[in-house]
């Protein structure tokens, strides 16, 4: 069994996974999100935001109007509507309240960042296809109120587990699944582009400008997306892909300036090995890295950690591996490359999921004397959430640092 260490100052050694305890609070509380799979989720340097999954079997505390009356009442098939808010330097969870009417279809949808809003794509409930998304959602942090936005031009079909990506004003949507008869399902091919500025959809690739072959090798689920200099690159393997190809040898990229795909031969790493094909991992990008970890092959779940070099393309893999092997699950990466990870299956029979948070740093961090100061402050105040601001003021605190303790944006 392998040990796993946990973290309780924030900081740790480079290449090792640390479990974060939540913390229980007098003033938080001590809530945690159920576990999940499915979901999505995005860190702005303070906070871990996760949104939706699913849990096959929901055992939600029953309400009863006579206390004495306690249990729990299973709901199967949940599919969670939730938003969650990991704070890093409280280690506290809490459940974001918000207004008007947030999406349905919540499993395996898309989020990304932009500002202070979230932004979010796709998604379906169960059954799964039956009903699907391509609305773009937006969650105002600050004002903590859902809408939808407008949009006009070549909409993407309703449709889940897509990537998209942000590239400063333009939105690309690719891949996914989305039914299209009663029994009949396509992982698609399709590359969508939304400029935000003007709220109107491109397609830049579909079913139309390719063939069957090519939809079958390209049509992925559940994958991720990175950007370098003209291209997009499809961070994943399709179905034929993943029993025809051992080893993840080749990407698809999308060229943005010719509109064309291509086929891109990426190098081993020094010890000439490359990461096996497999579905249903976590895919970050941070500066030219990408990192992927975990995921199954429907014989094994991986715990292993990949490095891609979109500069060199090359793969490394890192020494660490996972304490707990999962797909399904999410990752989110700081400015500052720690990633954190957050829930997934951890059994190929699909029945049990985790609520586990870990994080670990991909390279080398020094923090700044503030940095240092403040994670001495909160070890000595563990339960600093409840401590009113013009105390910390008067204790010489800085204001943007109180602000780090809200879970969500200061108003």
């Amino acid at each position: 069994m392998m040990e796993i260490e946990q973290q309780s100052d924030g900081e740790g050694k480079v290449g090792k996974f640390y479990l974060v305890e939540p913390v229980q609070s007098r003033h938080a509380g001590y809530k945690v999100p159920y576990p999940r799979s499915g979901h999505c989720c995005v860190t702005d340097d303070r906070n871990l935001y996760v949104f939706g999954g699913y849990h096959p079997e929901y055992q939600r505390p029953l309400e009863h109007p006579n206390p004495e009356i306690e249990g729990n009442m299973i709901i199967f098939n949940e599919v969670f509507q939730e938003l969650w808010c990991f704070n890093f330097d409280t280690r506290t969870w809490c459940e974001v309240e918000t207004t008007g009417e947030p999406p349905r279809q919540t499993a395996s949808m898309s989020m990304t960042l932009a500002g202070n809003v979230l932004l979010f794509f796709g998604g379906t409930c169960f059954p799964w296809g039956s009903i699907s998304n391509n609305k773009i959602y937006m969650l105002d942090l600050r004002e903590k109120r859902w809408s939808v936005l407008q949009v006009t031009g070549e909409k993407p079909p309703k449709k889940y587990g897509q990537a998209i990506i942000l590239l400063q004003d333009k939105l690309f949507v690719y891949g996914g699944c989305r039914q299209i008869s009663e029994f009949e399902f396509l992982f698609d091919s399709d590359l969508h582009m939304l400029n935000l500025q003007t709220q109107i959809w491109t397609s830049l690739s579909d079913s139309k400008s390719q063939t069957r072959e090519m939809i079958e090798a390209r049509g992925m689920y559940r994958h991720g997306l990175a950007h370098y200099n003209n291209r997009i690159f499809i961070i994943g393997s399709s179905w034929t892909e993943l029993y025809a190809h051992k080893l993840q040898t080749k990407l698809h990229a999308f060229n943005t300036d010719t509109l064309e795909w291509e086929l891109v031969n990426i190098a081993p790493s020094r010890d000439d090995d490359y990461p096996e094909r497999r579905v249903y991992h976590s895919s970050v990008q941070c500066g030219n890295d990408v990192y992927i970890c975990g995921g199954h092959n429907n014989v094994k779940i991986y715990d292993d950690v990949w490095k891609l070099s979109l500069s060199e393309l090359r793969w490394t893999r890192l020494t660490a591996v996972m304490p707990q092997p999962a797909f399904f699950h999410s990752a989110a990466v700081t400015s500052t490359k720690c990633m954190y990870i957050y829930g997934g299956v951890t059994c190929l029979e699909d029945r049990v999921r985790t609520s586990d948070v870990y994080k670990i740093w991909l390279e080398p961090h020094i923090p700044s004397l503030l940095e240092l100061s403040w994670k001495t402050i909160l070890s000595h105040i563990p339960d600093i959430y409840g401590v009113p601001r013009e105390h910390l003021l008067m204790l010489g605190v800085p204001r943007h640092l109180i602000d780090r303790l809200k879970p969500v944006w200061p108003v």
